[in-house]
């Protein structure tokens, strides 16, 4: 089994123990690298996109190295900030900005977003939280909640326009509206300074 300096020779790859040597790879690194996304914030299924990445990458860069051997934590830790870098450029802009903030209706009642928002101070706060939770979402799933929920198109609409199922698009909303809710909440808690 790899060690944690182990380094692997491509050609390990071709032999009658590839899958074997890949399995222990997996088994070995995923982990480790799921537990640095979730720390750093990220989403269990952008963590799994992550893996998938750097593991598909690991694949083709031995399958093109002329290297006798490949040091496995070096290379792993390099693909993840490459992956971690075109994941965030394909971030799509802020879109705060052009927030209606008496239309943003996440629930109703005291203390919703736009009795949150009254107060120039607290708006600003709300909309610096909105744009980290924006960080926190594959860009699709931003697009499905910001459409539905701020712009208020119909779900089968932007069921449509993302190429998703609508159960899709209800599901994307959600789990953006209740991780904004939990973020909303603690905001509510926290005195203004």
């Amino acid at each position: 089994m790899p060690q944690a300096d182990a380094t692997l020779r491509p050609t390990d790859l071709l032999g009658p123990d590839a899958a074997r040597i890949w399995q222990q790879l997996l088994d070995r690194y995923t982990p480790a690298l799921s537990r640095w996304a979730s720390r750093n914030g990220w989403q269990p299924a952008d963590v799994a996109d992550l893996v998938q990445q750097v593991f598909m990458r690991f694949w083709e860069q031995l399958a093109t190295s002329k290297a006798e051997e490949i040091a496995i934590r070096p290379a792993l830790r390099q693909l993840r900030r490459t992956v971690m870098k075109e994941f965030r450029q394909r971030r799509p802009q802020d879109q705060t900005a052009t927030v209606n903030w008496s239309e943003l209706s996440l629930h109703q009642g005291e203390g919703s977003a736009f009795q949150l928002c009254r107060d120039p101070r607290r708006r600003l706060r709300f909309t610096r939280m909105l744009r980290r939770l924006q960080w926190e979402f594959e860009p699709a799933t931003w697009q499905a909640f910001w459409d539905t929920t701020v712009k208020r198109h119909p779900v089968a609409r932007v069921a449509i326009a993302l190429g998703w199922p609508k159960t899709e698009v209800a599901v994307a909303r959600y789990r953006v509206r209740q991780r904004l809710l939990k973020l909303l909440k603690r905001m509510r808690r926290r005195p203004e300074r």
